[in-house]
């Protein structure tokens, strides 16, 4: 990530780099270039790559509240969502959709139980002239479906939007009916409290021996299919430690990050209402599509920029990261996300970030 190094940067989307992750990696090029193979079994800095899950296991764990044998570190998110539910997307004759919103993954998962996607699933969009959903309309369609759905699976948190979905209440009606419930946390871990608990899979003391039987482990670890990538485990591995040494834990985390989003959520719409009051229908404005309610949203908020269409977000997008050294993240066509981190990022920066902002809007005209 390149920002301007004589400002403060927020961000969105992928964060800053640890300053302890080059440190790590470093020192696994020299076991690499040291050790070879035998880093899977006799590492110098006890980190033995034959186990390396058990490094972050612990502390993914902890973020998402659960056991460290419910969790396990593997692969991509699209990957991840093909393995889950090739495993508990079971479709019969009288239960065989999947109701979700937004993703590509679920058409391939109906066609290769040879159903045809238009039968088998349900996507969910907001209503007419809104950006979110609302849960009265999710748990309305499980209350008229929920005997035909085989699967329910939404995001802990919308990517687009920043909306949160009420976990639980969605869970417990889908249960109701007979549904298998699961959840995309992939924007909501390290963001939002979640209680998960209360809701290569070879063991790795034989893998290197390669019998004929295969021999699960027990737990989430079922799911790894292959040793990871060790430089992203130890990358990973870094940020970790830092959410695990933070006081008060997710918390105390998520309630500083709560401060953080509010605070810019009300200079951004001063910031807003400045640009209104002088703006002239070639002037740039935005709108905040992201739910204005604390708990129905995570630390980001989605700007849409008005009017739609005028193809300028890249150069928005651009201006705020060359000019202002504020790191945002573009969702084409029109919306710009904006994420203080509770980890690193002060009211100050969610401040300049808006005046920056501000001053953008202003200069360009359409």
């Amino acid at each position: 990530m390149v920002f301007n190094s004589t400002n403060d940067p927020s961000y969105n989307s992928l964060g800053l780099q640890n300053k302890k992750t080059a440190e790590l990696i470093l020192e696994e090029f020299n076991v690499w270039a040291e050790r070879a193979v035998n880093g899977h079994f006799n590492h110098p800095y006890g980190r033995n790559w034959k186990y390396i899950c058990d490094l972050v296991n612990p502390t993914l764990a902890y973020l998402v509240a659960s056991s460290p044998d419910e969790v396990a570190c593997t692969d991509s998110l699209t990957t991840n969502l093909h393995l889950m539910m090739t495993t508990f997307y079971r479709p019969t004759k009288q239960r065989y959709k999947i109701l979700f919103e937004k993703s590509y993954a679920f058409t391939s998962q109906a066609k290769l139980h040879g159903i045809d996607p238009k039968d088998a699933l349900l996507m969910m969009s907001p209503r007419p002239g809104e950006y979110t959903l609302r849960t009265e309309d999710i748990l309305s369609t499980i209350h008229c479906e929920g005997e035909l759905i085989a699967l329910i699976i939404f995001p802990g948190v919308q990517f687009y939007t920043g909306q949160v979905f009420p976990i639980k209440q969605i869970t417990t009606v889908g249960h109701q009916y007979g549904c298998v419930v699961g959840f995309n946390l992939a924007h909501a871990v390290g963001n939002i409290v979640l209680e998960l608990n209360s809701w290569l899979g070879h063991n790795a003391d034989t893998r290197f021996k390669m019998p004929e039987e295969f021999e699960p482990i027990q737990g989430a670890g079922q799911f790894v299919h292959s040793n990871l990538e060790i430089f992203s485990v130890i990358s990973l591995l870094s940020s970790l430690q830092l959410f695990a040494s933070y006081p008060g834990g997710m918390v105390s985390l998520r309630s500083r990050s709560e401060e953080l989003t509010s605070y810019l959520e009300i200079c951004l719409n001063s910031s807003n209402q400045e640009v209104v009051q002088n703006i002239e229908k070639s002037k740039l404005m935005f709108t905040i599509i992201t739910p204005t309610t604390i708990s129905k949203r995570g630390s980001q908020l989605s700007l849409l920029l008005l009017p739609k269409g005028k193809k300028i977000l890249k150069r928005v997008f651009n201006n705020l990261v060359e000019i202002h050294g504020v790191i945002g993240n573009e969702r084409e066509p029109d919306v710009l996300r904006l994420s203080p981190v509770a980890l690193y990022n002060s009211f100050e920066d969610c401040r300049k970030a808006c005046e920056a902002l501000n001053s953008i809007l202003i200069s360009i005209t359409l």
